[in-house]
């Protein structure tokens, strides 16, 4: 079965989403990498350590992430012992690093990706900045580009997204003319691989695990 849900009524631009969301069905949420050596663990259980600290003296929400990390052009792989001396780091390393903090609150946690669409003037600013650090912006497609966050499930399978890399949760309108989000899946690691499992809702949008679920279709689409 496609991990891919159809576009429906497909036009050219729809069929750009549909193929921008096939290129990355078999893309996991990113993971740090540890070395075989002793140098990887320690960072690991000091960012652990951190995270239970900051629990118990601010709460659940990991916003100190983004004060300890900015938001920036990040080489992968990417290693544990790497990642306690920089200090930008791209979405989907902020995603690990908070999914990681969230789990120390016994919160019910998710990795999120989604596909969005942003106004040129911040796309232009996001590919010079990667590739003045001689990184490809392959994440971006014309006005789209991939993105991932942190889900947080709460006890009647409603879900919230906390985004790292903005440091807070993700509040705008569906239909925000500068930024939105047109699709979503969200994962949850169990052992090697992962598990399907019930779907959740999500501003009243019923999302199923491990599978595209597109939910708006972006400016570029409108009146067509």
């Amino acid at each position: 079965m496609s991990g891919v849900g159809q576009v429906q009524g497909a036009t050219p631009c729809t069929s750009k989403l549909d193929g921008i969301l096939r290129s990355l069905e078999g893309r996991a949420p990113s993971q740090i990498s540890v070395h075989e050596g002793p140098c990887c663990r320690a960072a690991r259980e000091w960012f652990l350590a951190t995270a239970r600290s900051a629990f118990s003296l601010w709460g659940p929400e990991p916003a100190w992430i983004g004060r300890r990390w900015s938001w920036g052009p990040t080489s992968w792989p990417l290693h544990w012992c790497e990642v306690v001396e920089r200090r930008e780091l791209d979405c989907g390393a902020l995603a690990e690093l908070a999914a990681l903090a969230w789990s120390c609150t016994g919160a019910n946690v998710w990795r999120v990706q989604l596909v969005e669409e942003a106004g040129q003037e911040w796309i232009e600013e996001w590919q010079t900045r990667w590739q003045a650090a001689a990184t490809a912006p392959e994440w971006i497609w014309g006005e789209r580009f991939y993105h991932e966050v942190v889900g947080i499930a709460a006890a009647d399978s409603s879900l919230r997204l906390w985004d790292p890399s903005a440091g807070g949760w993700r509040a705008e309108p569906l239909e925000s003319p500068t930024r939105r989000i047109l699709a979503i899946r969200m994962l949850r690691l169990s052992g090697p691989g992962f598990s399907p499992q019930p779907g959740l809702s999500w501003r009243g949008i019923e999302v199923p695990v491990g599978r595209w679920s597109v939910v708006a279709l972006g400016t570029s689409c409108a009146g067509r």
